[in-house]
């Protein structure tokens, strides 16, 4: 039994530096700077055309490890749901994920890159993509509030994260995973409102905020 807990901290603390270290590079790559230093290195048809597809394959592939090691291995179990509890917690779950997916359909294919990618491998010249992946605007201009976007202004990173908040069966692991998963989520989103406040103006943006929460409305 000591030997379990001891592999389970150690397997905890692997996990940490792992995960912290994944969000820091993300949030690197997305980072202007980053973007900049490629496209000097690359060359703008390169940057623009490849850049926000591998970025997405990057989240991708990292997010499945991290979440296969924070799922396998040892652990301590905080607490677990039984029926008819755990039933309405996996519904949540099933919720996130298709409000996910609507957010992603909102904003369109140009979420993974699928235009620059088109234009890229197609001899054209790739637009870069938007700085700020949010809701895109109405014909009157107005940013759209319709569907997941009317529930919060951050639904890709609400939703997700609330995917594994909602884990019936909660182990050491998985809670630290949440917390680093949720602050994520938070710096991201006050970072997302500067972008799109500069990418359409804050008397636009202002407008937005009355009519979507940062969070979850009420």
């Amino acid at each position: 039994m000591a030997r379990t807990k001891t592999q389970a901290r150690g397997d905890m603390k692997g996990m940490i530096p792992v995960t912290v270290a994944f969000i820091v590079a993300k949030s690197l790559l997305a980072s202007r700077q980053v973007k900049g230093a490629v496209e000097k290195t690359l060359g703008a048809r390169v940057r623009n055309g490849l850049y926000r597809p591998l970025y997405i394959v990057f989240s991708a592939v990292g997010a499945v490890l991290i979440v296969r090691k924070v799922y396998k291995g040892p652990h301590k179990v905080l607490y677990e749901l039984r029926p008819p509890f755990s039933w309405l917690m996996r519904a949540g779950q099933v919720a996130c994920v298709l409000a996910t997916m609507e957010a992603t359909r909102v904003i369109g294919p140009g979420f993974f890159g699928a235009p620059q990618l088109k234009a890229f491998f197609g001899g054209g010249d790739p637009v870069a993509e938007p700085e700020a992946q949010g809701p895109a605007p109405e014909a009157d201009g107005e940013l759209s509030s319709r569907t997941v976007f009317g529930v919060t202004r951050h639904p890709n990173n609400w939703f997700p994260t609330s995917i594994f908040l909602l884990e019936p069966r909660m182990t050491d692991k998985r809670a630290a995973f949440c917390a680093l998963v949720a602050l994520h989520g938070v710096v991201g989103s006050v970072h997302e409102e500067y972008r799109l406040r500069k990418e359409y103006g804050d008397a636009r943006y202002d407008r937005y905020t009355k009519k979507a929460p940062f969070l979850f409305r009420s």
